[in-house]
């Protein structure tokens, strides 16, 4: 899957060309009813180029030229309202005037790319509605049971990962029992990072190890499959949810150690939810898997019981 940045491009350029379009039908419309306008439009166009003209050469037409302008645009926009037109009908059409729907102003982004980035990120995080609620600003304390205080350095650890993973490639490993606020602390997690405009992809132990079969068995080539499995590789940052409820295969093994142990090779980071601690995770996978998370995760304990579901 294309990156969050060069989607919202893609859109951006969507939507020039869209504007463009419309911008030609209108002309065209009005051409055709007022032939005169189309004749003023170009003897304007010439008059700028000779304007131009006029100021590297430093002719002293340049008055002359300047008051032709001003004249045909009158004599424009007077024909243009007489017909029922607004004046500035034939102006190009953009969906943002700061940046003219290139998405840059001058050397910096535009509030439109910036925006348009965040949408793609949150369209491929495969984040729910719920989980999208679900934010470092509205985290409810009292959804944990354990010690509010051992709660708030597990949620400031949390919160300095979002700020600096993709610079440092940390990771997190974050264990507990059913109902413990695992996927409660990565769902705000995953929402800062989109606010930051990382990519992000949140998808369950069972389902990326089955994603894995499929693309090994099927026979027909299936191009979303392989650009969803590319993604799991090269996204910024990869929540693998629910590790160890999947029957385990000597194939989901492997790809569980080929995905931690690639990304790890690339700087990119991970979050690895289970009911296990990193001892189970060995026995269950391998010594190997064990050697990566013990030596390259950060491991957070959510205590049984701590989040009491349903409150």
């Amino acid at each position: 899957m294309k990156s969050a940045y060069g989607l919202a491009l893609e859109k951006l350029a969507q939507t020039r060309k869209n504007n463009m379009d419309e911008t030609a039908r209108r002309r065209n419309a009005v051409y055709s009813r007022l032939p005169r306008i189309a004749e003023i439009e170009r003897q304007l166009m010439d008059a700028g180029a000779a304007l131009a003209r006029c100021i590297l050469s430093h002719n002293n037409n340049f008055e002359h030229i300047k008051q032709r302008i001003i004249s045909l645009q009158a004599e424009r926009d007077n024909l243009l309202t007489a017909n029922g037109y607004p004046a500035r009908c034939l102006d190009e059409i953009f969906d943002c005037a700061a940046c003219s729907d290139t998405g840059f102003i001058g050397t910096e982004r535009c509030k439109c790319l910036e925006r348009l980035i965040t949408e793609q990120v949150m369209e491929n995080s495969n984040l729910t509605k719920l989980m999208q609620a679900q934010t470092f600003e509205n985290f409810d304390y009292s959804l944990f049971s354990q010690n509010l205080d051992s709660v708030k350095h597990i949620v400031k650890i949390a919160e300095n990962f979002t700020e600096n993973f993709d610079e440092n490639g940390s990771n997190l490993f974050v264990f507990g029992s059913v109902g413990s606020g695992k996927t409660y602390l990565s769902s705000c997690i995953a929402n800062r990072v989109v606010e930051r405009g990382k990519t992000l992809y949140y998808q369950s132990a069972y389902r990326i190890f089955d994603m894995i079969q499929q693309s090994k068995f099927e026979q027909k080539d299936n191009r979303e499959l392989k650009e969803k499995l590319n993604f799991i590789y090269s996204v910024d940052l990869l929540i693998i949810d629910d590790l160890g409820t999947e029957f385990v295969t000597t194939l989901s093994t492997s790809s569980f150690f080929d995905i931690i142990n690639s990304r790890l090779l690339d700087g990119k980071s991970t979050i690895i939810n289970t009911n296990l601690n990193p001892s189970e995770v060995g026995q269950m996978y391998s010594e190997r898997v064990a050697s990566r998370i013990v030596g390259n995760y950060e491991i957070i304990h959510l205590e049984s019981g701590d989040l009491r579901v349903g409150k």
